[in-house]
C-alpha cells in the first residue's frame, strides 16, 4: 500500500491554524499536520504559558514551528502575522481557521455587543485571515488550500446561541465566495469549509448526556480531533474539491431524534 501522505504536492509545506494557542481542536490539528510534514505557524489570543507550552510541544517532537499573537479581527494583526510567515517559511500552503468565540446567552438577553463579538471573531476574523492568505498563495505556482471551520449545528441550532450560530451560519457562503475569488486569481487555490459535530466534551458534561450525544449521531459516538484533522488533510491532498462544505458529525444531521420522525408517511409502522 503507498504512502497515503505521498500525494502532498509541496515539499515542507507551511501551515498556518489559527486558535491553535491551547490544548484544543485547533493545536490537535496543529500538531497532526506537523506530524505527516508540515512547518506550523500557531495562533493564539494572547501570549500565556499555555500558548508557550504548545509552541514547545511540536519544538521538542522536531516539527518547525512559530507563534503570533493578538486578535483575529485587527487587520494590523493579520497583516504583521502574514509578512510573518513570509519571512520565516518563505510561502503558506494550507491555511486552518479554527479561530473562533462561543458564549452562551438567553436570547432575551442577547445584545448587539454580543452580535459584535461573534461576528467580528467568526465572520470577519476569517475573511481577513482568508484574504491575507489568498494575497501569498497567487503567487505560488502550487497555488494552497484554505480551509474554514463551521459548526454542523448551524442546521440544528440549540438554545442559548443566537449569537454563536448567526455568526456561523455565514461560514458556507463566505466559503463559495472565496473559493471563486480565489480561483479567479490562482486556479490552484481551493477554499472548503468543515462542519464538525461533537469533536470535544467540556469537563463538566455528565455521562448521561455524552451517551445522548453519541446515540444523536448515526455512527453512535462522538467525534474526535483526529476525524478532523484527517478531513482538513484530505481537502489539502484533493486538488479537485472547492467551493465544497462538508460535515464532520458522525451524520448527527440525518439521524431522527425518534424513529417516529424517519419516515413521515401514514402507512408506515415501526419495526421497533
Amino acid at each position: 500500500m503507498s504512502d497515503p501522505f505521498d500525494s502532498i504536492p509541496v515539499k515542507y509545506p507551511v501551515a498556518f491554524v489559527t486558535g491553535s494557542g491551547s490544548h484544543r481542536v485547533g493545536f490537535e490539528i496543529a500538531k497532526f499536520l506537523g506530524r505527516v510534514g508540515f512547518r506550523i505557524m500557531l495562533h493564539a489570543r494572547s501570549s500565556n504559558d499555555v500558548a508557550l507550552e504548545c509552541r514547545d510541544e511540536l519544538k521538542s517532537s522536531g516539527i518547525p514551528v512559530d507563534i503570533v499573537f493578538g486578535q483575529v479581527q485587527q487587520p494590523s494583526n493579520q497583516a504583521a502575522w502574514f509578512s510573518r510567515i513570509r519571512d520565516r517559511f518563505g510561502r503558506l500552503d494550507l491555511l486552518v481557521n479554527c479561530a473562533a468565540v462561543w458564549e452562551p446567552k438567553r436570547l432575551s438577553e442577547t445584545n448587539v455587543e454580543d452580535l459584535q463579538l461573534h461576528f467580528d471573531s467568526n465572520v470577519v476574523g476569517t475573511f481577513l485571515s482568508c484574504q491575507q492568505a489568498i494575497e501569498i498563495m497567487r503567487t505560488q505556482p502550487s497555488g494552497g488550500s484554505i480551509v474554514l471551520i463551521g459548526d454542523a449545528a448551524i442546521e440544528r441550532p440549540y438554545v442559548d446561541f443566537s449569537a454563536y450560530f448567526a455568526s456561523k451560519g455565514a461560514i458556507p457562503t463566505l466559503t463559495r465566495c472565496l473559493a471563486v475569488e480565489a480561483a479567479s486569481l490562482n486556479p490552484r487555490i481551493r477554499v472548503n469549509a468543515l462542519l464538525p459535530g461533537t469533536i470535544l466534551f467540556a469537563s463538566d458534561v455528565s455521562e448521561t448526556a455524552k451517551q445522548r450525544v453519541r446515540e444523536s449521531s448515526l455512527v453512535r459516538r462522538e467525534g474526535n480531533t483526529f476525524d478532523l484533522a484527517k478531513a482538513v488533510l484530505f481537502l489539502y491532498q484533493n486538488s479537485f474539491v472547492t467551493g465544497s462544505v462538508i460535515s464532520v458529525d458522525g451524520g448527527r444531521n440525518l439521524a431522527s431524534e425518534t424513529a417516529a420522525d424517519a419516515i413521515a408517511h401514514p402507512r408506515w409502522k415501526s419495526q421497533n
